[in-house]
């Protein structure tokens, strides 16, 4: 039976609430498998190629064979890409501190460009999963094109920001949900945001004005 108006409403709005909080357990299930530090990364890759579908509207969405099936093949893969990102943010948050802790107009112009820089590759990695499940391209084009999304599409970049800082405090205030409904939230606001961008970029593709 189809439910109408509010009602329908109501139904819609607690089944998506029910599937992120199944996502949510798929992703801890699957860091899980890996033992943390070998299952974060491609639970989190996986998780994001689910989420996909389910913003697509993809019709028959098997969650648990998507999920096991992005994680086993993209295990390595995606374990690589975090090793990566983990080595950059390490790099970047060690000049932040050492730069800092110095005083001088070199110290203080060099942190502004190391500040700078940390704040576009946060971006560059909020893109970074869905360009993952999105396209299919070789290793080091994945943080090509998140980095290209991060340049080209400025909004969306500012909205996941915006995003991530509300659920930071949406948490703080309901912790709660954090085993529940927490990483899949955020993770499905990035992918709709993302989302978005690409639709914008196909669009562009279109009409000749990018190359994507």
């Amino acid at each position: 039976m189809e439910l109408n108006g509010v009602m329908g409403r109501i139904y819609n709005g607690m089944d998506w609430i029910a599937k992120l909080v199944y996502v949510q357990f798929l992703w801890l299930l699957g860091s899980a498998a890996g033992l943390i530090i070998g299952g974060t990364f491609p639970a989190t890759m996986a998780m994001f190629a689910v989420l996909r579908k389910m913003i697509q509207r993809e019709e028959e969405i098997s969650f648990f064979q998507t999920f096991w099936s992005a994680f086993r093949r993209d295990f390595w893969k995606a374990n690589a890409l975090g090793g990566i990102i983990t080595l950059i943010g390490f790099i970047l948050y060690f000049y932040l501190v050492f730069l800092k802790a110095h005083e001088g107009v070199v110290s203080v112009i060099l942190y502004i460009l190391v500040l700078s820089t940390t704040f576009v590759f946060l971006i560059t990695n909020l893109f970074l999963g869905p360009v993952f499940v999105h396209y299919q391209l070789r290793f080091f084009q994945y943080l090509k094109m998140s980095l290209l999304f991060c340049l080209s599409c400025p909004f969306h970049g500012i909205s996941m920001i915006g995003g991530l800082v509300a659920f930071y405090f949406f948490m703080t205030y309901v912790p709660g949900l954090l085993p529940f409904l927490s990483v899949s939230l955020l993770a499905w606001f990035l992918m709709f945001i993302a989302n978005l961008a690409f639709e914008k970029a196909k669009q562009e593709a279109a009409a000749g004005k990018l190359s994507i």
